[in-house]
């Protein structure tokens, strides 16, 4: 996708889904993929462990062993990229919902648990966050199919999502969300200006917000199965509860 500077009237937007691995502290990375905490490291290989996250039904970003010595396949892919047809000329509309289908799958060979942590934000024309305009406006919503929000660790900005279940290889979460509306509201706010001619008086009305882009960024992470509570408490610094069928909530 082109990622020139857009205004609001056309709203080609982008947002970005990356899964790296991390061993040890993350770096700065826009999205980072924690495999596993480094005190459980005896108890299992990194090698078992592969996680993709998918959009509508594709794959977007993955980091999975190939099965020889230290070679991964993996991909950074981009978040809303096929949105709109912008070889059709079509543009955003604000206030419609657009089939924005996220979730994760397990792309290893062992049994895992996911944590996915979902940014949304605005950034000016320099290419600044700006808080002019509310992470609110860009409405992702959440279908909360087996996934549980952590309301404690979710900010406007952030919301931090949990599967409940295990995740088997192989298998593709229920979607955590359905649709992406970025609200009306942004295309009603605009300035007028008036310029007196020999012709007459000419009236210009532009956006508030031209060159104004949403960003949709999403994390995912995968802490394995054996000894789960205290496994996760060391990679996510939360206190979970895991039921006797595998089922996990969290401790607030």
């Amino acid at each position: 996708m082109n990622k020139n500077r857009r205004d609001i009237t056309t709203m080609v937007l982008f947002g970005l889904a990356a899964v790296l691995l991390v061993l040890g502290t993350a770096g700065t990375s826009q999205a980072a993929l924690t495999y596993f905490s480094e005190n459980y490291t005896a108890q299992i290989q990194v090698y078992d462990i592969g996680v993709t996250l998918t959009e509508n039904g594709n794959d977007i970003s993955w980091r999975n062993y190939t099965g020889s010595g230290d070679v991964w396949n993996e991909n950074t892919g981009e978040l809303l990229a096929d949105m709109l047809d912008e070889a059709a000329g079509e543009k955003l509309i604000p206030g419609k919902a657009y089939p924005e289908a996220l979730s994760v799958k397990n792309s290893g060979t062992i049994d895992q648990y996911v944590r996915v942590m979902v940014y949304r934000y605005w950034v000016d024309e320099e290419g600044n966050k700006t808080t002019e305009l509310s992470p609110e406006l860009i409405d992702l919503n959440l279908t909360g199919s087996g996934w549980v929000k952590d309301e404690q660790a979710s900010t406007d900005e952030r919301t931090v999502l949990y599967y409940t279940g295990v995740l088997a290889p192989g298998e593709t979460a229920p979607a955590f969300s359905d649709t992406i509306t970025i609200d009306s509201s942004v295309a009603k706010k605009f300035k007028e200006t008036r310029e007196t001619t020999g012709s007459g008086t000419v009236v210009t009305t532009a956006y508030a917000y031209d060159g104004y882009q949403f960003i949709l960024e999403a994390e995912t992470d995968a802490v394995q199965t054996h000894n789960a509570a205290d496994a996760i408490k060391s990679a996510w610094g939360v206190d979970v509860s895991i039921g006797s069928g595998g089922g996990l909530s969290l401790q607030n």
